[in-house]
């Protein structure tokens, strides 16, 4: 991950920018809208065309996609259990899904505004929001 010494302040910057998701491929956004189409269609398997439509200019296999799939929506249910564990005042009794969490906090950015609210804990919270390594098993 690139960072930048900044030698007055005496700490390091990231020079990842709030739009983009962390040791993982595409925006926050993506991951947001990949994460989304599981919710409304109920299933991985109802939401590979979605996402990931077998007639894109770079498309991939069904295997590929669900995996792909897979791994953003693990990614951002832990994410987002983990903010809500971090803001009970705030967000107590919300479900960590991007459908509840779209309601409660009023925007269609949930990934964005989220890691703008939570931005003093990034080093602790799990990709894509936050910079904290994946535990090896």
């Amino acid at each position: 991950m690139a960072r930048f010494w900044c030698p007055r302040q005496g700490a390091s910057v990231s020079l990842l920018p709030a739009f983009l998701a962390a040791r993982m491929s595409g925006t926050l956004d993506a991951v947001e809208a990949a994460v989304l189409a599981v919710e409304q269609a109920g299933s991985i398997a109802g939401a590979i065309e979605q996402v990931h439509p077998a007639d894109a200019e770079r498309a991939i296999g069904p295997v590929c996609a669900q995996r792909s799939i897979r791994r953003r929506l693990r990614a951002v249910r832990a994410a987002l259990l983990a903010i809500i564990t971090l803001l009970p005042e705030r967000l107590s009794g919300v479900a960590p899904t991007i459908t509840a969490l779209r309601e409660v906090l009023s925007t269609e950015r949930v990934l964005v505004v989220v890691r703008c609210i939570v931005e003093q804990h990034l080093g602790a919270l799990p990709t894509p929001l936050g910079f904290r390594h994946r535990a090896r098993a």
